[in-house]
């Protein structure tokens, strides 16, 4: 399995407009910022699962990283979430 085809499940799930996509370069296998798309969670996922990436895994592998650091992610969000209702 490649980082490209990662990178598309993760844009196709994130939106229709194909944001996560757009912030990775295919060339260079890496995320970045592309003002184009103006949605920092997109570059952030690009990143994240590029910079994790190790073309040497298995696929099973690969997937389950990409599923541990955004889960990772997932869960400092919802902290900041949490934290943030307690304002209230």
């Amino acid at each position: 399995m490649t980082l490209n085809d990662i990178i598309r499940t993760a844009s196709d799930a994130y939106d229709c407009d194909s944001s996560v996509e757009r912030c990775f370069n295919k060339e260079d296998q890496r995320g970045y910022s592309n003002p184009d798309v103006g949605d920092t969670l997109a570059v952030f996922i690009a990143i994240e699962i590029g910079e994790t990436y190790d073309d040497e895994a298995t696929d099973e592998e690969q997937v389950d990283e990409a599923v541990r650091v955004m889960q990772q992610s997932s869960d400092q969000l919802q902290n900041v979430v949490n934290a943030l209702q307690e304002l209230r």
